[in-house]
């Protein structure tokens, strides 16, 4: 920074002289102080080196005078080039559009490519150059073969084309022998020409579960039964009640169930069935005479136990 003594020396000896003439006392001081401050501002915002890399200061009038001898003319500079730009270089130069892209063949209007081995522009299907040996591009019919699949090792597509062909006869074209036969629509062999309906039918059924053959069966004989209401009598030292019913129907070889159903009483309830454990039977068939019907009691049954008594026979 610069003192007092400095910027005396420094500011036009005229003006500063003038300038304290018309200024006294304070304001003398305070002019004094204003104008040191704004000349030292000045002074400090002025840069006397080409090195600088501030953008708010100004150059020095010494710098201007540094550059003004150091420029070089540009007649100097063509004068002093060895190069020559010839009329062919130029007019290719002149051929290029402005502002082309370099890596763009389209923006550029070059129409003479001898140096590359030909003289005008051209490009080549990829389905018309002629297949190598490595690295040859796909032919039309090769892309069809392979669509878009992906592979990761070398295939062969004449032997890819050949085995799709094989195995698409396979699964679509194969044909089939033994009980169904055919290719695309299966047949199934006839193993019994007598079709219909059959009233209780006789069926034969071969090991690969076909009915081989069928035919009306014999007509079946519905049962005949004997009902009636029955009573029961206990006799408490032999825990058994019997009787005995005469019938000319029943016989050994046509009878086939029977069913016993409690009937409660006044006597006699429905729980005394369960808690006396009483059970029925048929005992002693004469061929169309007369069966027995005997209970027999557990726990020791007295007393009357009614029952209704239904025997299927055939």
């Amino acid at each position: 920074m610069l003192d007092q003594q400095e910027v005396e020396d420094n500011i036009d000896a005229r003006i500063f002289q003038n300038t304290k003439r018309l200024i006294t006392g304070d304001t003398a001081n305070r002019a004094l102080k204003f104008i040191t401050e704004n000349y030292l501002n000045i002074v400090d915002g002025i840069v006397n080196a080409l090195t600088s890399t501030s953008t708010t200061k100004a150059l020095s009038a010494n710098q201007g005078k540094v550059l003004n001898e150091t420029k070089q003319p540009i007649s100097e500079i063509l004068t002093n080039t060895t190069a020559s730009f010839t009329e062919a270089l130029k007019t290719k130069v002149d051929g290029i559009e402005p502002l082309a892209e370099v890596n763009n063949i389209s923006d550029a209007n070059v129409l003479d490519l001898t140096d590359g081995g030909d003289t005008t522009l051209h490009t080549h299907n990829s389905d018309n150059i002629v297949e190598g040996i490595t690295n040859k591009f796909a032919s039309l019919s090769e892309k069809t073969k392979v669509g878009f699949i992906t592979v990761t090792q070398p295939v062969n597509l004449d032997t890819l084309e050949s085995d799709t062909a094989t195995n698409n006869a396979k699964v679509s074209n194969a044909t089939h022998s033994g009980d169904a036969t055919g290719d695309t629509v299966l047949t199934l062999a006839t193993v019994n020409s007598n079709v219909g309906t059959f009233t209780n039918a006789t069926v034969t059924v071969d090991a690969k579960g076909r009915v081989t053959a069928a035919a009306n069966g014999s007509s079946s004989t519905p049962y005949s039964s004997i009902s009636a209401t029955l009573d029961l009598t206990f006799d408490f030292e032999e825990n058994l009640a019997k009787t005995t019913i005469s019938n000319s129907l029943l016989t050994l070889t046509n009878f086939r169930s029977f069913t016993f159903i409690p009937i409660e009483t006044a006597e006699t309830s429905l729980d005394d069935f369960i808690l006396n454990g009483i059970s029925f039977n048929i005992e002693n068939i004469v061929n169309n005479t007369s069966f027995d019907i005997k209970a027999t009691s557990q726990n020791g049954a007295t007393g009357a136990y009614r029952i209704n008594y239904y025997i299927n026979y055939q």
